[in-house]
């Protein structure tokens, strides 16, 4: 890491910090604890386990990815008591919260689009695929949840449209995850690319184009979904709409907004929300 790197989490870190000290509602040690770890996850992921992947690759990454994962359980589990498990956006925030940090956990060994790398690091190349197509699931689960919840509030259109936006674009999401696992590797053992390559790669891009564009949209549409309902509040549900439609926008005019890992900020946030809502819910 460089510097700057350094620099911009360490800023980061002290932002979660604040608001973790802010808005806290945990009581005990423990649980406090824990909820940090919460607000730390996609920092941890993208500084401390990188470093490790760095040093220790793969082999060394995994059994730590567990951990992780089984910290960020547990956290959740600790808490959130059981007395919110009853109420409906737990089980959602839970997905969302999960669905995010299994897709930065698979977007650590990332190993490039180019042949050669993947020719040179199969094992990571597959592992992002699978943390990729793992963490799309549990999110596409968070949201199906989310959008059932919406309308027992009597919101349907917003919600109903953030869903089928979702669906469509998660399928063409798994199509172009497929296309990595099979096509990519097969084209990486040859020597050089073959000639049937190239018109499946930009068939793949558009596959992942569209699922970029109808994943933002989807954002916006939930956004102001949960805002409407009282989910979220007016600061983030009007976040989320503006995120959406402006990286929507950005994306679709020649590619000046392409930050894939972005797309699942959005979602963690609201996971984060829903728990909170759901942990205020059931201590009223």
């Amino acid at each position: 890491m460089t510097w700057l790197e350094v620099a911009f989490a360490a800023l980061v870190v002290l932002a979660l910090a604040a608001g973790w000290y802010k808005y806290s509602i945990s009581t005990g040690a423990v649980p406090k604890v824990l909820e940090f770890y919460l607000w730390l996850t996609p920092i941890l992921t993208f500084t401390a386990l990188r470093l490790l992947h760095a040093r220790a690759g793969l082999q060394g990454l995994v059994p730590i990815a567990v951990v992780h994962l089984a910290i960020v359980a547990w956290a959740l589990w600790i808490v959130h008591p059981s007395t919110c498990r009853g109420v409906t956006p737990w089980l959602d925030g839970v997905l969302l919260v999960v669905g995010a940090a299994v897709v930065w956990l698979g977007a650590i060994t990332f190993a490039g689009m180019e042949l050669q790398g993947i020719a040179a690091h199969r094992g990571d190349h597959l592992f992002t695929v699978g943390g990729f197509l793992v963490g799309a699931l549990l999110s596409l689960a968070g949201f199906m949840g989310l959008s059932a919840h919406l309308r027992e509030r009597g919101e349907i259109l917003l919600s109903q449209l953030g869903l089928l936006a979702l669906i469509i674009g998660t399928v063409c999401w798994i199509l172009h995850l497929a296309f990595r696992a099979t096509v990519m590797l097969a084209a990486a053992q040859e020597s050089a690319a073959p000639t049937w390559y190239p018109p499946l790669r930009l068939w793949a891009g558009a596959m992942y184009a569209a699922y970029m564009v109808l994943a933002y949209l989807s954002i916006a549409f939930y956004g102001a979904a949960m805002q409407k309902t009282g989910l979220a509040g007016k600061g983030w549900g009007r976040t989320f709409v503006a995120f959406g439609l402006i990286a929507a926008t950005g994306f679709v005019a020649q590619g000046w907004w392409d930050v894939p890992l972005a797309v699942q900020f959005m979602p963690y946030a609201m996971g984060m929300i829903l728990l909170r809502r759901a942990m205020l819910r059931a201590s009223s």
